[in-house]
């Protein structure tokens, strides 16, 4: 009986340690994509205790500049890429746009970095620095939700037919808009 009793307790020891995730976040405090990731992950941390939500505000402090630099470049993110950055096992994901387009891929990274275990992001920066051969992977989410439109993966059309895209959808709701007062004045009229 004793047996059993520390084999379980071994057993739920190692699967809390293999649960334990660490997440990297680099951003701006004048980013409204960083404001917004950082609202998301607030509001998960609470459904994953077992998360640990290291932030670094690269534009106030030069030492989390310094180590986003360090990050990027051994997650091969390129050097023209802005925040927020994010970092969770061996995957790198640059910017947030909401839930349905980023916020899901980071759930699914966290969820999958505690099924299957996986390394502190230092811990692979510091080895990769030491000259180790590491496994990364910079992930390229180019997807943009626009209204009328859904979600779009702007990375597989050009940028031109992006802006098009998103001028005709206000267009449509400014008419709309102004299509939906007129009634409303129309009717305001009969009455």
């Amino acid at each position: 009986m004793r047996k059993i009793m520390l084999l379980s307790i071994f057993l739920l020891s190692l699967t809390a340690q293999a649960a334990n995730v660490t997440l990297y976040l680099f951003y701006s405090t004048t980013c409204s994509h960083c404001h917004a990731e950082l609202l998301f992950l607030d509001n998960i941390s609470t459904q994953y205790p077992w998360l640990d939500i290291k932030k670094f505000a690269v534009d106030t402090s030069e030492e989390d500049y310094a180590l986003m630099k360090r990050f990027a470049k051994a997650y091969s993110v390129p050097a023209d890429y802005g925040v927020p950055q994010t970092y969770i096992g061996d995957e790198a994901l640059v910017g947030y746009w909401n839930y349905n387009t980023h916020g899901k891929l980071i759930q699914e990274m966290i969820e999958n970095c505690s099924r299957t275990g996986c390394a502190d992001p230092l811990a692979i920066v510091q080895r990769k620095e030491s000259g180790q051969a590491v496994n990364t992977t910079f992930i390229e989410n180019n997807l943009m939700e626009l209204p009328l439109v859904g979600i779009v993966n702007t990375g597989s059309i050009p940028l031109s037919y992006v802006i098009v895209a998103v001028v005709v959808a206000l267009l449509f709701l400014l008419l709309l808009r102004a299509f939906i007062k007129k009634i409303l004045k129309s009717r305001r009229s009969r009455s």
